[in-house]
Protein backbone atom coordinates (compact mmCIF):
# COMPACT_ATOMS: atom_id res chain seq x y z
CA UNK A 1 0.00 0.00 0.00
CA UNK A 2 3.01 2.26 0.64
CA UNK A 3 3.90 2.00 -3.00
CA UNK A 4 0.98 3.20 -4.08
CA UNK A 5 0.66 5.89 -2.10
CA UNK A 6 4.27 7.16 -2.90
CA UNK A 7 3.01 6.61 -6.55
CA UNK A 8 -0.25 8.96 -6.71
CA UNK A 9 2.09 11.56 -4.72
CA UNK A 10 4.54 11.67 -7.95
CA UNK A 11 1.48 12.17 -9.50
CA UNK A 12 0.10 14.83 -7.78
CA UNK A 13 4.24 16.33 -7.31
CA UNK A 14 4.13 16.41 -11.70
CA UNK A 15 0.76 18.00 -12.11
CA UNK A 16 1.42 20.78 -9.43
CA UNK A 17 5.06 21.36 -11.06
CA UNK A 18 3.90 21.76 -14.73
CA UNK A 19 1.03 23.95 -13.27
CA UNK A 20 3.11 25.98 -11.42
CA UNK A 21 6.18 26.34 -13.98
CA UNK A 22 3.37 27.31 -16.22
CA UNK A 23 2.65 29.85 -14.43
CA UNK A 24 5.70 31.05 -13.38
CA UNK A 25 6.23 31.27 -17.01
CA UNK A 26 3.57 32.94 -17.98
CA UNK A 27 3.63 35.67 -15.66
CA UNK A 28 7.09 36.39 -16.32
CA UNK A 29 6.08 36.27 -19.82
CA UNK A 30 3.18 38.68 -19.31
CA UNK A 31 4.59 41.25 -17.48
CA UNK A 32 7.48 41.63 -20.10
CA UNK A 33 4.70 42.17 -22.51
CA UNK A 34 3.22 44.74 -20.81
CA UNK A 35 6.82 46.32 -20.59
CA UNK A 36 7.24 45.92 -24.43
CA UNK A 37 4.10 46.99 -25.02
CA UNK A 38 4.84 50.30 -23.13
CA UNK A 39 8.30 50.90 -24.71
CA UNK A 40 7.08 50.12 -28.45
CA UNK A 41 3.53 51.11 -28.48
CA UNK A 42 1.96 47.80 -29.36
CA UNK A 43 -1.21 48.25 -30.19
CA UNK A 44 -4.28 47.31 -27.74
CA UNK A 45 -5.90 44.85 -30.52
CA UNK A 46 -2.49 42.83 -30.53
CA UNK A 47 -2.02 42.40 -27.37
CA UNK A 48 -5.08 39.51 -26.12
CA UNK A 49 -3.71 37.84 -29.07
CA UNK A 50 -0.15 37.60 -28.00
CA UNK A 51 -1.63 37.18 -24.15
CA UNK A 52 -3.20 33.92 -25.46
CA UNK A 53 -0.27 32.84 -27.38
CA UNK A 54 1.76 33.37 -24.24
CA UNK A 55 -0.33 31.13 -22.20
CA UNK A 56 -0.70 28.65 -24.86
CA UNK A 57 3.28 28.49 -24.92
CA UNK A 58 3.54 28.11 -21.00
CA UNK A 59 1.07 25.44 -20.64
CA UNK A 60 2.88 23.43 -23.24
CA UNK A 61 6.05 24.02 -21.94
CA UNK A 62 5.38 23.56 -18.00
CA UNK A 63 4.15 20.08 -18.94
CA UNK A 64 6.40 18.73 -21.47
CA UNK A 65 9.24 19.98 -18.76
CA UNK A 66 7.54 18.73 -15.78
CA UNK A 67 5.51 15.26 -16.66
CA UNK A 68 7.66 12.33 -16.65
CA UNK A 69 6.96 8.63 -18.77
CA UNK A 70 3.57 6.95 -18.00
CA UNK A 71 0.36 8.67 -18.93
CA UNK A 72 1.72 11.70 -19.61
CA UNK A 73 -0.89 13.03 -22.01
CA UNK A 74 -3.40 12.30 -19.16
CA UNK A 75 -1.34 14.12 -16.65
CA UNK A 76 -0.55 16.74 -18.95
CA UNK A 77 -4.50 17.11 -18.86
CA UNK A 78 -4.50 17.76 -15.42
CA UNK A 79 -1.36 20.12 -15.12
CA UNK A 80 -3.33 22.21 -17.91
CA UNK A 81 -6.70 22.27 -16.10
CA UNK A 82 -4.75 23.11 -12.38
CA UNK A 83 -3.01 25.75 -15.17
CA UNK A 84 -5.72 27.98 -16.08
CA UNK A 85 -7.36 27.62 -12.73
CA UNK A 86 -4.35 28.74 -10.57
CA UNK A 87 -3.55 31.75 -13.89
CA UNK A 88 -7.31 32.86 -13.75
CA UNK A 89 -7.00 33.60 -10.25
CA UNK A 90 -4.31 35.35 -10.22
CA UNK A 91 -4.71 37.09 -13.46
CA UNK A 92 -8.93 37.55 -12.38
CA UNK A 93 -7.31 39.35 -9.46
CA UNK A 94 -4.39 41.32 -10.76
CA UNK A 95 -7.01 42.18 -13.78
CA UNK A 96 -9.88 43.24 -11.16
CA UNK A 97 -12.36 40.85 -13.06
CA UNK A 98 -13.34 37.36 -14.47
CA UNK A 99 -14.76 36.29 -18.09
CA UNK A 100 -16.91 33.25 -18.12
CA UNK A 101 -15.99 33.20 -22.30
CA UNK A 102 -12.05 34.00 -21.67
CA UNK A 103 -12.14 31.44 -19.53
CA UNK A 104 -13.84 28.76 -21.40
CA UNK A 105 -10.94 29.61 -24.53
CA UNK A 106 -8.37 29.06 -21.55
CA UNK A 107 -9.20 25.71 -20.71
CA UNK A 108 -9.72 24.11 -23.64
CA UNK A 109 -6.14 25.38 -24.47
CA UNK A 110 -4.85 23.97 -21.02
CA UNK A 111 -5.79 21.00 -22.06
CA UNK A 112 -5.12 20.34 -25.81
CA UNK A 113 -2.07 22.31 -25.05
CA UNK A 114 -0.98 20.53 -21.82
CA UNK A 115 -2.18 17.03 -22.84
CA UNK A 116 -0.14 17.50 -25.85
CA UNK A 117 3.30 19.31 -23.86
CA UNK A 118 2.59 16.01 -21.33
CA UNK A 119 2.84 13.24 -23.76
CA UNK A 120 5.40 14.79 -25.90
CA UNK A 121 7.60 15.48 -22.57
CA UNK A 122 6.93 11.78 -21.48
CA UNK A 123 8.23 10.34 -25.09
CA UNK A 124 10.90 12.38 -24.80
CA UNK A 125 12.33 11.37 -21.00
CA UNK A 126 10.98 7.49 -21.73
CA UNK A 127 13.88 6.98 -24.81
Amino acid sequence: MNEVAAERNNVIKQIAGAAIFSLFFCVVSVLTLALLAKLFEIGATALPIINQVLKCLSVFFGCFASIKPEKGFLKGLAGGLLFVLLASAVFGLLGGGFQWGQFGIDALCGLVLGGLGGAFGAARKSK
